[in-house]
Order: C-alpha cells, then structure tokens, then sequence
C-alpha cells in the first residue's frame, strides 16, 4: 500500500510539471514577395512563440516587410532575401504590410494572429 501511495505522488508530480506551461515550438517559414501580393495572408501563431521568417522578393520591384507593434520595417529589392525573427508577446492581431507606393492600397498586406 505504501509503495502505491509513493507511486501516485510520483505520478502526479511528473503530471504537474509535464502540463505546466511550455514556450511554443518556434514557427520557421517563408514568405515570398511578388509583385503587388505576398504569397501568404495569414500567419497564426501563440504567445511566447517566436517567428523566424525568410522573407524574399520574388518581384520585379522592392518589397518591405513591416509590422509597426514589432519595430520591424525590412525593404528589399529585386531578387533579395532576408531573416527576419520576433516572438510573439501578447494575443490579438497585427497587421504586416508593404508601404512602398501604391502596394498597400493595392493589398499587399496579410494578418498575424496570436492567441493565448
């Protein structure tokens, strides 16, 4: 009886420490520019997690990539590539967007959703 007592504590302990709360796997992706369009619209990740991203421009024309929450404003031109991380610190929506003239209105833009 005693040794089922010790077994259940273990148990339970291993319980509590497995399901306490984790930071999420990181989000390693590519997002593709071409012209006027991002070949992704929407990115959904949690809090806590990071994003890695590999943004490249496939256009004709530079392309930036900028989600004013995070600070990131990322211009490229024609045929360049860059890295781009961040981690995700609170939920909602952010919007990431291409400002060179014209492009935004056009809607090159796409949503990052965060949940908790």
């Amino acid at each position: 009886m005693k040794y089922i007592k010790v077994l259940l504590i273990i148990v339970t302990i291993f319980l509590i420490v497995s399901c306490g709360s984790s930071v999420p796997e990181p989000l390693n992706m590519t997002l593709r520019a071409t012209d006027i369009a991002y070949d992704i619209e929407s990115i959904n990740g949690s809090v806590g997690q990071t994003i890695n991203i590999q943004f490249i421009n496939d256009g004709a024309l530079e392309h930036n990539f900028i989600i004013d929450e995070f600070g990131i404003d990322n211009l490229l031109q024609s045929g360049e590539s860059s890295n781009i991380s961040f981690t995700l610190e609170q939920a909602g929506s952010y919007e990431y967007y291409c400002n060179v003239a014209g492009h935004l209105e056009a809607g090159m833009k796409g949503t990052i959703l965060v949940s908790e």
